[in-house]
């Protein structure tokens, strides 16, 4: 009959994801390796190339790489928390939902990719993430053309190049008329830049809903994920780069991962080289807006030590079934 009564849901971020050869103590040690670094940083907004693969007419398949700096929410039940964290990690931030809303968090749009046998309409999905990048590709066109109307010049040579630089169309177009069209597009419109940014904010939301590489449909889908992306609002940055020596804390709290090279199409990085830093919401450390962190109680005095270190008033606690040892 308990499982009958109303749960309140709350968004969780899990962490250390557990490795099949480490023990729980240096699972642990990890968990407060990454608590402190949130605590001196603020939430780290880590990498990844995801690949799409739209289908084409002649059987063939055109590809596409996008790198998305994000981090992971999970909306679930406190009841249902300690299973969740088997896969990602016994340590956890809680957070009202509605806070991590106010803090731009949204949910991930996940895409169907294409079935194999019997397609169908099935590839529309992937169709809509890779002509999206087209309409990034086109502002990029634009913001170029803006900045060569500016240019104290007659006229402006314009090139199209194929993959290997070569030029394919070359124009000759007069400065003046390059200022008139500009003019006309950018009429009632938010700048190019904008616009090019917020597609960018977008093209990390959207994931695939199947985990293609385990043969796990719809796995990726029912993680009910929600994120918070780098992106901008009202035209300023929410995130930034790593400063001073910020990239090596956040480096230290896993160096294989931090430090292993990544790759998809043109992209080619280290992790740690493309990691992004959401410091303060409202002007206040951003981990102020979670409602409590949940630890091992192996943990808990280290993690309640770590953020009251900082100055972090935030109400630490070991998860629901992992209570003190009795003393019988």
């Amino acid at each position: 009959m308990n499982n009958l009564l109303p749960q309140t849901n709350y968004s969780f971020h899990s962490f250390p994801r557990p490795r099949s050869n480490e023990g729980s103590e240096d699972t642990i040690d990890r968990g407060l390796k990454i608590l402190e670094c949130l605590s001196k940083i603020g939430i780290v907004l880590s990498p990844e190339i995801v690949e799409w693969n739209q289908s084409l007419s002649d059987g063939s398949f055109r590809k596409h790489h996008t790198i998305q700096q994000r981090i992971c929410f999970t909306e679930i039940s406190t009841h249902e928390l300690q299973s969740h964290g088997v896969k990602f990690g016994p340590f956890a931030i809680e957070w009202e939902v509605s806070n991590l809303r106010r803090l731009g968090a949204i949910p991930v749009f996940y895409i169907p990719q294409t079935l194999n046998d019997n397609p169908g309409l099935s590839a529309i999905g992937t169709s809509l993430v890779v002509q999206l990048s087209d309409c990034q590709r086109t502002l990029d066109n634009l913001l170029s053309l803006k900045q060569a109307s500016e240019m104290n010049v007659n006229s402006v040579e314009l090139k199209n190049t194929n993959g290997n630089g070569e030029v394919f169309h070359q124009y000759s177009v007069p400065t003046a008329i390059l200022k008139n069209i500009i003019s006309f597009l950018s009429y009632r419109n938010a700048p190019f830049d904008m616009m090019r940014n917020t597609l960018d904010g977008v093209a990390r939301l959207f994931y695939p809903a199947d985990d293609l590489s385990h043969d796990k449909l719809l796995d990726y889908y029912r993680q009910r994920e929600w994120r918070l992306v780098g992106t901008e609002k009202d035209g300023q940055a929410v995130s930034r780069n790593p400063k001073g020596n910020e990239a090596e804390q956040i480096r230290q709290t896993n160096p294989d991962f931090w430090n292993r090279e990544i790759s998809g199409g043109p992209y080619r990085f280290k992790r740690i080289d493309q990691a992004l830093v959401y410091p303060t919401f409202e002007g206040d450390h951003v981990l102020t807006t979670a409602r409590r962190v949940i630890v091992p109680y192996a943990a808990l005095e280290r993690a309640k030590k770590i953020l009251s270190d900082i100055g972090l008033n935030i109400h630490v606690e070991p998860h629901l079934y992992d209570q003190a040892p009795s003393c019988d």
